[in-house]
């Protein structure tokens, strides 16, 4: 069984933990390339807005009954996301454009979205 408050404080702090490093960055660095290949801190808040965003729309739209276990991938995706050496490939519709981003109008979605988010964790069975 899905325990409602442990899982609504990992989000909220997950999304906290976010917004506090996006905040405490100096505004100089928001669209700065720290290393080749590598995105800017606008471009990952971005990147961020884009997948959870996304993820609260399809949790508040058409479900159906599991058969199975509903924590029974999240030790797995728990592992994947937290293994920093683990290199993915973001799918095109999440990849944050090259532009200048500004940390007001990035933190105001961030804000939005954990509040959607951890009001579906509250509603949604």
């Amino acid at each position: 069984m899905v325990n409602i408050k442990e899982t609504t404080e990992e989000a909220r702090q997950a999304f906290d933990e976010i917004i506090d490093l996006l905040t405490a960055l100096p505004a100089t660095k928001l669209n700065e390339i720290p290393f080749e290949g590598s995105w800017t801190a606008g471009q990952l808040g971005q990147h961020i807005i884009l997948s959870a965003g996304g993820f609260v729309e399809v949790i508040n739209g058409p479900t159906s009954e599991t058969k199975r276990d509903p924590e029974e991938k999240v030790q797995a995706i728990r592992g994947m996301f937290l293994d920093f050496s683990f290199k993915m490939k973001s799918p095109e519709s999440i990849v944050p454009e090259e532009k200048q981003y500004q940390l007001i109008a990035l933190l105001e979605k961030l804000l939005d979205i954990k509040e959607k988010f951890l009001a579906s964790i509250k509603t949604l069975d």
